[in-house]
């Protein structure tokens, strides 16, 4: 019965101290960075007022698994 007590206790300080230790390391951490080289350009080039969907890549073809699907160029 005491060891089931003990093991209790052990698990709930581990459940309390683990985040209160997260937090102290988060919270230490200053999270400032460098400057960008160029801070004038925007991050994407997208333009103003358009959506950012428009800006991104197209993305790659698909892989052609089987010489016989249809569509595919190996």
């Amino acid at each position: 019965m005491k060891a089931i007590i003990l093991i209790c206790i052990l698990f709930t300080f581990l459940l309390i101290s683990s985040p209160l230790i997260a937090a102290r390391e988060l919270a230490a951490y200053k999270g400032v960075t460098r400057g960008t080289k160029n801070p004038k350009n925007p991050a994407v080039p997208c333009g103003r007022g358009k959506r950012y969907s428009s800006c991104l890549p197209k993305p790659p073809p698909p892989k052609c698994n089987s010489k016989y699907t249809r569509g595919c160029k190996p």
